[in-house]
């Protein structure tokens, strides 16, 4: 599926006034957005990740259809190429104030072992606010990819931040999850992996604690997250009722 350019996103500067960071090492621009405020990125977004799983054969854990209204969806990170493209970037569902609003719970461990841990280490950080990180994706040919795909595992970092919770999470096959981890994710390595989408794939739960990742991210991450904290700082929040950024997490 081809993905078309959104000449609305402008890939320079910050006049637009929309929140961003630039990817210094890829030169992308990755804008911040709600689906109900930024419906042109939100359908690029959407029509990538969809060109994405369909590449891997896994459209079924899009969930596309459920999804596209956005309703779901607190936030999103999408990742512009200097034309316009979406080629990267991740959603956000929550924050969660019990553990059966979680996909993962709900969904993905459903019925297999692990789903009481999960449900009761949801629960157990629940109190310090807990999000998760849905359709992580890159496109298959864009420029930098793995560049992009550190990006977008920063992203899991300030979308935590911007939700104003401590803690962010995200499922991932046990092959792919280290690709993730690099900006601090940790598994949970308690609790057992689930056959998700299907069982071809052993999916694991990856855990990012704003008062604790930063020992835990690969050489090099930790100062393109400060700078581009930095950059997303100088914009207002974009959600009414965002909280600032969690204490010690700096």
């Amino acid at each position: 599926m081809a993905v078309e350019a959104l000449a609305a996103v402008p890939a320079e500067g910050s006049d637009a006034g929309q929140m961003r960071f630039r990817d210094s090492r890829s030169g992308h621009v990755f804008v911040v957005g709600t689906p109900e405020t930024h419906g042109a990125l939100w359908q690029g977004f959407m029509d990538g990740a969809l060109a994405a799983y369909r590449r891997h054969d896994v459209e079924v854990a899009l969930e596309y259809d459920r999804v596209i209204d956005g309703r779901s969806t607190a936030l999103f990170i999408a990742g512009v190429e200097p034309g316009g493209r979406v080629v990267a970037g991740l959603r956000v569902q929550g924050p969660y104030s019990h553990a059966d609003e979680s996909h993962a719970v709900a969904t993905e461990w459903r019925g297999h072992r692990g789903e009481h841990a999960l449900r009761r280490l949801i629960a157990n950080r629940s109190g310090a606010g807990v999000v998760e990180l849905k359709a992580g994706w890159v496109a298959h040919d864009a420029e930098h990819r793995s560049v992009l795909r550190e990006a977008v595992a920063r992203c899991i970092v300030h979308a935590t931040n911007l939700m104003g919770v401590r803690y962010g999470f995200l499922t991932a096959d046990r092959e792919v999850a280290p690709q993730w981890a690099v900006s601090g994710g940790k598994p949970a390595w308690w609790i057992p992996s689930a056959p998700y989408p299907d069982k071809r794939y052993n999916t694991v739960s990856l855990w990012w604690d704003l008062r604790g990742y930063r020992p835990l991210a690969k050489a090099g991450q930790l100062e393109l997250l400060d700078a581009e904290q930095d950059e997303l700082a100088r914009f207002p929040p974009i959600l009414p009722a965002q909280r600032g950024p969690v204490e010690g997490s700096a």
